[in-house]
C-alpha cells in the first residue's frame, strides 16, 4: 500500500506514514540547554510540605550563585514517582551548579519532541454510508480482538490515558463531550491552542480542541463507538482520558510529555498510550523515558516505536526505549478501505476506487486525457488548447512511467482546464491513496492499472458515450491488501545501542486503518503509523487487564502480549521469518494474550554482542489455570539483518536478510506443567559462525513452547549481534547531505560551508568556528576540545570509515574512504609500533567492558583527563553537564553542529562539576572531537574515535597578529 511523495523529486511514491518522529532535515545546530527539570530526594518523614521546603531551598541556592530564573513549576502530580521542579534559567549555565543545591537527587535537561503529524493522510468525508458490522473491521480480525468484543470484553471500568495532541470531544463516535459521565472523563491541556514548542504555554482544564487531528484519529482507535463508516474501537466502553501536550502546531518537550505521564498517573489511568518521541536508542536519558521506566513498574505504558523504518537497522526511539514500556510497531492491514462505482457499458458490475474521502456523488461523462489506448504519460505536459473544459467530466488520467512526471505536475495541468474530479489509474497492481493537500481540492479516486486499462477500453470502444456513476449510498467495502499482514515499511528497527530491547517489543495493526477525526475536518480518516498500532496495543492492555483483573502485574501483561503473538515473515516473501529487531515476538493475538492460562516470565532474550556474549539464559513458565498442559520446546530461525553494506553504508528498508543460524539447546525439549505448577527452564545458545562482522549483523530467531491447547502456546525472541560493537566507527566521513563536502568539517557560522585551512574568526555574532558531523552509529559520548594549532594526531588504533551514502548531487562524488589523517609527526607516530598491536588486540579481545547506563547520567564519564594520546587538551567546548552524551545515529539527511564561542572548561579538575569557562587568547587553534564507541571505557583512549580539525585562527581586533 502506498502513497504518493512530493517531497522528493527522486521518487514517485513513498509509503503512508504518519511522522511521530520526525528529524530536523539538514544541519542540526546545537543550542544551548536553559530549561531543566530537577529531582529531588522523597523526604516525606523529614518535611511535611516538603513542595515549599524544596522550593525555597532551590531559589535560595541559585540566588547565592548568581544564577537568574524563572517560571519556577513544580512536579508534584505523583509524588510516589517523582518530586521535583522544572525551571528556566536565564543564560546557559553547569546543570551541576544546580545540582549542588540541598536534596537534589538528579538534574535533566528539558529536550524537544517533534509533533505528531498525518504528512500523507486526509479526511474521510462522511456521507452517511452504511459500513460494515463493526465485528468484521478487519484491523480487530486480524488480531482477534472482534472475539474478545463478542465474548462481552469491551474495557468496561478500565481507565486509559492518551497523551498527544488533545481530541475532539464533540465527535458523535466520541461521545459528544467531555467530563463526568461522558466516554472522555478526564483530561488536561497543558499547552492551549497558540503553543508552539518554544513560547510560552498557556494550561486549562479541558484537553478537547478541533486541531486535535492526531489525537483524534488516536482516540477513535482506542474507544469510538459504533458508528456508520462500520468499526468501533478497541475499547468501546472504556473511561477515558486526554492529556494535550501539543498546541495546534508545531512541536513540545519531554517536560510536558512527563508531566502528563504524572498528571495521568495520578488520576488513576490503568494503561497509558503514547505516539511521540524522537530517535534515542539507549534506555532513559530523558526525563519522558526516565518517567515512563517508572510508571512501566505499576502501570502498562504503551508507546509508538516510530516511522522511521526507511533509515534501517539501530534507530530506536525514546521514551519506547523506557525499560518496561511496550514498544508497538505495525503491520499492515489485510484489508483497505475502498469505495464502489460502476459504469454505464458494463451493467451491474461494481468497481471499486481507493480514496480517503468520497468522490462527489453523481453520474459523470469520462474523459481520458491521452487521446490514444496505448498513451504513457498522461497531462505531463501543457494539455492541448483545444482540450474542452473538463469541470463536468471524470478525467481518465494514468499514472506516469517518468520519474520526473509526478502526480503534482500532472494535476497542475490538469486545474488548467477545470479539472474537478480524477480517476487516476495506477501503473501497477498496487491500491493506492491521494492525501487531499495533495489533490488541492480535486475529488481523486485511484483505481488498479487493470482496471484503468479496462476503462480506458470501454471509453475507446463507444468514445462520448462512457460515463461513471458514484453514489454515495453504496457501502464501503474492506478489499484484500496485496501487503496485508507484512510488517510496514515505515515501522522503525531496533535493537537499542545497549541491548536492552530488540525494539520493538511486538506489532499491532498500524498501516492503512479508518478512524475518527475532527468533525470540521470530515469526521473519519485513513491514517498509517505505529502512532495507530500503539493504541491498539494500549487498547489489548486493557482487554487484557478485563480479563485477568486490574491486579495484574505491568511485567505480566508485556509478556502476554508478547508471548502469544505470531512471528511474520519479510516483506520480499523469501521465505525467511523478518528480524526480531523490526517485529519483536511478531503480531499480537489480543484473544490468546487476554485468556491464556499459562505466562512466561520474560518478552525476550538479548545475547548481547560477541564481546559481551550472553549464551545462557533462563526463564520460567506458570499454570495459572485448572488442566495441565502438555509442551514440546524448539527453535525457529529468523534472518539475520546486515546493518551495513558491504560499503560501509546503512542499509535502508527493506533490510537485507540472510541465513544465519544459532544452534541453540534447551534443558528440556518435552513437558507437562500441572495447575499451579512453575517450571524453570534453561536455554544455551552458539552464535552463528561465518558472518561478516563489517556488516554488523544481527542475528535473531524464537523460542517456541508449543502445545497443541489453544493459547498456551507461546513465543519468546532472541537477539544477538554478530560483532564487537566496540569496533563499529562512529563518526561518519561521508558526504553532507545537502551540500558536496566531506564530514566532519569546520564551518562558517556566517555562511554554514567549510572553510579553508588557516581561516580567521573574529567571535563576534555569526563569525564563529562550527563543527559539523554526523554520527553513523551510537554513542556513549561526543567531546569537543580546543587544542593548539600545531596539534598533530597519531593514525586512530581502529580504521576510519565512511558510512552513509553518497551526496544527492546531480553528479556525485563517490563515497571514500576519510580523508587521510593529518601529517603525523615521527615522534608521536604509534600506527605500525608494537605498543599499537598491544593495543589494538586488548581493544578486540578484552574482558567485559563497563557499559556506563544512561539511567545514571551523574556517574558518566567522570573526571576526565588533561590530554589524549600525549596531546595536551586546553578545554572542553562544553562545560561537563553539556557533553554529548547517549547519542544515537544519524539519519541520512541530518548532520549535528557544535559551536565554539571563545570559551572552554577545564574538566580534568577536581572540582570538573563546577568548572568555570575560560576565555582563550587570539591565536591558532584547532578542534579535537572524539567518539566514544559503544560498550567503551570513556577512561580508555583507544576506544575513542579522533578526528581533528584544519587549524583556524582566532582574532577579536582588526589588529595584525
Amino acid at each position: 500500500m502506498h502513497c504518493f511523495s512530493f517531497l522528493r523529486n527522486i521518487a514517485i511514491y513513498t509509503w503512508t506514514i504518519s511522522f511521530n518522529f520526525t528529524p530536523s532535515s539538514g544541519k542540526l545546530h546545537g543550542q544551548s540547554v536553559t530549561r531543566y527539570v530537577v529531582e529531588y530526594q522523597n523526604h516525606h518523614a523529614l518535611v511535611q510540605n516538603q513542595t515549599a521546603y524544596f522550593r525555597n531551598l532551590l531559589e535560595t541556592h541559585l540566588k547565592s550563585n548568581n544564577i537568574g530564573f524563572n517560571d519556577i513549576t513544580p512536579f508534584n502530580e505523583a509524588p510516589s514517582i517523582f518530586s521535583g521542579f522544572s525551571l528556566s534559567v536565564h543564560t546557559p549555565h553547569n546543570p551541576k551548579t544546580i545540582k549542588a543545591a540541598s536534596f537534589v537527587k538528579a538534574i535533566f535537561p528539558v529536550l524537544p519532541v517533534a509533533r505528531p503529524v498525518f504528512l500523507h493522510t486526509p479526511r474521510v468525508l462522511n456521507t452517511l454510508q452504511v459500513g460494515n458490522p463493526a465485528d468484521v473491521f478487519e484491523p480487530h480480525v486480524q488480531v482477534g480482538i472482534s472475539r474478545l468484543h463478542k465474548k462481552g470484553y469491551r474495557c468496561k471500568g478500565i481507565n486509559i490515558a492518551v497523551i498527544d495532541t488533545g481530541c475532539d470531544c464533540q465527535h458523535p463516535a466520541l461521545g459528544k463531550g467531555f467530563g463526568k459521565g461522558f466516554k472522555i472523563a478526564k483530561g488536561y491541556d497543558f499547552v492551549g491552542d497558540a503553543y508552539n514548542g518554544s513560547n510560552l504555554p498557556i494550561p486549562d482544564d479541558n484537553p478537547c480542541t478541533s486541531c486535535a487531528l492526531h489525537g483524534t484519529h488516536i482516540m477513535g482507535v482506542l474507544a469510538a463507538n459504533e458508528n456508520t463508516m462500520g468499526f468501533r474501537g478497541v475499547c468501546p466502553d472504556a473511561t477515558m482520558s486526554s492529556y494535550r501536550i501539543f498546541g495546534c502546531e508545531e512541536n513540545t518537550n519531554d517536560e510536558l510529555v512527563a508531566s502528563a505521564l504524572l498528571r495521568a498517573y495520578k488520576d488513576g489511568a490503568d494503561v497509558f498510550s503514547l505516539s511521540v518521541g524522537a530517535p534515542g536508542g539507549w534506555a532513559g536519558g530523558s526525563i519522558a523515558a526516565v518517567i515512563a521506566s517508572r510508571i512501566a513498574k505499576r502501570r502498562a505504558v504503551v508507546v509508538s516505536a516510530g516511522n522511521l523504518g526507511d533509515e534501517g537497522m539501530f534507530f530506536a526511539t525514546s521514551p519506547s526505549t523506557g525499560t518496561g514500556a511496550i514498544s508497538v510497531g505495525s503491520v499492515q492491514s489485510t484489508a483497505l478501505v475502498s469505495y464502489p462505482f460502476t459504469t454505464s457499458l458494463t451493467g451491474s458490475r461494481t468497481f471499486n476506487y481507493f480514496a480517503t474521502f468520497t468522490m462527489e456523488p453523481g453520474t459523470f461523462p469520462v474523459y481520458p486525457i491521452s487521446s490514444t489506448k496505448d498513451g504513457l504519460d498522461d497531462a505531463c505536459t501543457p494539455l492541448p488548447a483545444n482540450l474542452p473544459n473538463l469541470s463536468q467530466h471524470i478525467a481518465l488520467v494514468r499514472r506516469s512511467e517518468t520519474h520526473a512526471c509526478t502526480f503534482e505536475t500532472q494535476l497542475g495541468h490538469l486545474l488548467k482546464k477545470g479539472t474537478h474530479k480524477i480517476l487516476w489509474a495506477n501503473n501497477n497492481s498496487f491500491p493506492e491513496y491521494v492525501a487531499r493537500d495533495a489533490s488541492n481540492g480535486v475529488s481523486v479516486g485511484v483505481v488498479t492499472r487493470d482496471i484503468g486499462t479496462m476503462l480506458r477500453e470501454k471509453y475507446f470502444e463507444n468514445p462520448g458515450k462512457f460515463s461513471i456513476t458514484i453514489s454515495k449510498d453504496l457501502a464501503i467495502a474492506q478489499v484484500a491488501a496485496p501487503d496485508s499482514g507484512k510488517v510496514s515499511p515505515f515501522s522503525n528497527y531496533g535493537p537499542m545501542f545497549d541491548l536492552e530491547s530488540p525494539q520493538p517489543g511486538v506489532l499491532g495493526v498500524g498501516g492503512n486503518v479508518l478512524s475518527t477525526y475532527p468533525v470540521s475536518e470530515g469526521s473519519f480518516a485513513i491514517a498509517s503509523g505505529t502512532s495507530i498500532s500503539a493504541p491498539q496495543m494500549a487498547g489489548i492492555a486493557a482487554l487484557v487487564i478485563s480479563t485477568q483483573g486490574k491486579n495484574i502485574n505491568p511485567l505480566e501483561i508485556y509478556t502476554r502480549i508478547a508471548s502469544s503473538a505470531t512471528p511474520v515473515s519479510n516483506f520480499s516473501e523469501t521465505g525467511i521469518l523478518e528480524s526480531v529487531c523490526h517485529q519483536g515476538a511478531g503480531l499480537v493475538n489480543a484473544w490468546c494474550a487476554a485468556m491464556a492460562t499459562t505466562v512466561v516470565s520474560t518478552h525476550s532474550f538479548s545475547l548481547n554482542d560477541t564481546l559481551h556474549f550472553n549464551g545462557t539464559q533462563s526463564f520460567s513458565i506458570t499454570n495459572k489455570g485448572k488442566q495441565s498442559v502438555s509442551y514440546t520446546v524448539e527453535h525457529v530461525t529468523a534472518g539475520t539483518a546486515l546493518t551495513f553494506s558491504e560499503t560501509n553504508v546503512a542499509n535502508r528498508w527493506p533490510v537485507p536478510l540472510i541465513p544465519g543460524t544459532a544452534d541453540v539447546s534447551f534443558s528440556v525439549y518435552e513437558f507437562v506443567l500441572r495447575p499451579g505448577q512453575t517450571r524453570k527452564l534453561q536455554v544455551k545458545f552458539k552464535a552463528p559462525l561465518g558472518l561478516e562482522e563489517i556488516s554488523l549483523p544481527v542475528y535473531s530467531g524464537f523460542v517456541i513452547l508449543k502445545s497443541d491447547t489453544e493459547c498456551e502456546s507461546h513465543t519468546i525472541p532472541y537477539y544477538g549481534v554478530g560483532a564487537a560493537l566496540k569496533q563499529r566507527p562512529v563518526l561518519d566521513y561521508g558526504y553532507s547531505y545537502q551540500d558536496n563536502y566531506t564530514l566532519p568539517a569546520l564551518d562558517s557560522g556566517l555562511t554554514g560551508l567549510p572553510v579553508e585551512e588557516g581561516h580567521t574568526f573574529t567571535l563576534q555574532g555569526l563569525d564563529v568556528p562550527i563543527v559539523e558531523y554526523r554520527l553513523a552509529f551510537g554513542t556513549p559520548l561526543v567531546l569537543f576540545h580546543i587544542v593548539k594549532g600545531d596539534t598533530v594526531i597519531p593514525t586512530s588504533l581502529l580504521p576510519q570509515q565512511s558510512s552513509q551514502e553518497k551526496a544527492p548531487n546531480p553528479e556525485p562524488h563517490p563515497v571514500t574512504t576519510p580523508p587521510p589523517s593529518p601529517k603525523v609527526s615521527s615522534q608521536d607516530s604509534t600506527a605500525n609500533s608494537p605498543q599499537n598491536g598491544r593495543l589494538l588486540k586488548r581493544a578486540l579481545n578484552s574482558e567485559k567492558n563497563p557499559l556506563y547506563h544512561p539511567s545514571k547520567p551523574d556517574e558518566f564519564p567522570g573526571r576526565l583527563p588533561n590530554q589524549f594520546r600525549g596531546i595536551p587538551l586546553l578545554g572542553s567546548i562544553k562545560p561537563f553537564e553539556q557533553l554529548q552524551r547517549w547519542k544515537p545515529r544519524h539519519a541520512l539527511a541530518d548532520a549535528a553542529s557544535i559551536a565554539f564561542s571563545g570559551k572552554i572548561y577545564d574538566l580534568s579538575v577536581a572540582n570538573y562539576h563546577h568548572a568555570k569557562p575560560i576565555t582563550v587568547p587570539d591565536g591558532k587553534y584547532r578542534i579535537l572531537v572524539r567518539a566514544l564507541r559503544v560498550t567503551g571505557d570513556p577512561r580508555e583512549e583507544e576506544d575513542y574515535e579522533a578526528w581533528l580539525s584544519p587549524i583556524f585562527t582566532i582574532r577579536r581586533s582588526n589588529q595584525k597578529p
